[in-house]
């Protein structure tokens, strides 16, 4: 067993003693991630809610491993009140992502207006629908 690995099994370990311990969870996601045990991070995640965790990085890397992972809606609720602009393009890409277009236009423009270096010129083509897909069948294999 690796160090690392070792590592996560005490965190673990130490999760099964505090099992309320948000900061002590969060660790264990964090851990179970870099190693690459993505299942093992999500099933350590469950018993966590976004109002037990008050540091909006720790909320904002929640969100985008849930993202990752296909559940748009419950990493929307992580940055859901979340006042940073960095937040809310997140949050705009999972509105988009959820298919709520007009929604994600508004928290985007908000974000701009915030701080107009995120722009984020794909965000702003998806938002007005000029993402152009093409079938496997069509793409030229050499």
């Amino acid at each position: 067993m690796s160090r690392d690995h070792a590592t996560l099994k005490a965190l673990q370990t130490a999760l099964q003693d505090t099992p309320e311990d948000a900061a002590l969870r969060l660790t264990l996601v964090r851990a179970a991630v870099d190693l690459g045990e993505v299942e093992l991070a999500l099933a350590s995640l469950e018993p966590l809610s976004p109002e037990q965790v008050e540091n909006l990085d720790d909320r904002v890397f929640v969100a985008e491993l849930l993202s990752e992972e296909g559940s748009f809606d419950a990493a929307l609720d992580w940055v859901f009140g979340t006042e940073t602009p960095e937040a809310a393009l997140l949050r705009a890409r999972l509105l988009l992502d959820l298919g709520r277009a007009e929604e994600a236009a508004e928290v985007y423009a908000g974000a701009l207006a915030a701080d107009p270096a995120l722009e984020d010129r794909a965000l702003e083509e998806r938002l007005e629908g000029r993402v152009v897909r093409f079938p496997l069948s069509r793409v030229r294999r050499s």
